[in-house]
This record gives C-alpha cells, sequence and structure tokens, in this order.
C-alpha cells in the first residue's frame, strides 16, 4: 500500500519527493497519533479528532504530500482503536510497512528512470 501510495505521482520527479515526504510524515504522523492514543480521550472526542484528521488529510493530500501524511498515520491508529485494544504492536508494524514500502517505491523509481534514460539514449 505504500508503494503504491508513493508511485502513484504523475510525473517521475514528483515520485521521487514522495517516497522521501512518505518516511518523513508517517514518521511524524505516528508519533503524533502515540501522543492522542496516550492520552486516553473519550469516544465523543475521538470522532471529533479523527473528522478533524479527514478533513485535514482531504485538503493537504493534493496540496503538500508530506503535510498530508502527518494526518493520515494518526487517523488510521485512532481508527483501530475504535474497532480493537490499541497495542503497541500496531504502531511498531505501520511503521515498518511504511518504510519498506517506501524503499520498495524508491528502488522501482530508480529502475524505471534507469530504463527511460536508456530508451532516451538509445533513440538519440
Amino acid at each position: 500500500m505504500s508503494c503504491g501510495a508513493v508511485l502513484a505521482g504523475e510525473e517521475v520527479d514528483r515520485i521521487k519527493k514522495r517516497y522521501i515526504y512518505r518516511i518523513i510524515g508517517s514518521v511524524v504522523g505516528l508519533l503524533i497519533g502515540l501522543i492522542l492514543l496516550e492520552l486516553h480521550l473519550p469516544m465523543v472526542a475521538l470522532i471529533v479528532i479523527l473528522m478533524f484528521l479527514n478533513i485535514c488529510v482531504e485538503y493537504f493530500m493534493p496540496r503538500n504530500y508530506a503535510i498530508a501524511n502527518f494526518f493520515t498515520n494518526p487517523q488510521v491508529l485512532l481508527l483501530a482503536t475504535l474497532t480493537t485494544h490499541f497495542t503497541f504492536g500496531l504502531i511498531l508494524s505501520r511503521f515498518w510497512g511504511i518504510i519498506i514500502g517506501s524503499i520498495l517505491a524508491f528502488f522501482l523509481y530508480a529502475l524505471a528512470n534507469h530504463a527511460m534514460n536508456v530508451l532516451n539514449q538509445e533513440y538519440k
């Protein structure tokens, strides 16, 4: 999922920026989510925060991918706590999924970029 989100850029140069933004934004977002979970907020407060986070994700996604990721991960963590008991393993698995997916996206980007450079040299 993380790799697909990074590679969804319209231009090759944007993909390169997106994988860096994905890692930075996700790590910050996970920290924000951890802080929110440690507050043990009542259900009504969680719902209001979830609505705010969703509005922020929708607003920032087309404008600034890194900032949108600040809000995506707390939203995912809070949504998960509505249906199950929170465990630290959820944060770790989300963190490693983001890191591995972003690194995979970087390698796929590098491979595609190299292939395009080879094709451009052949046609010159």
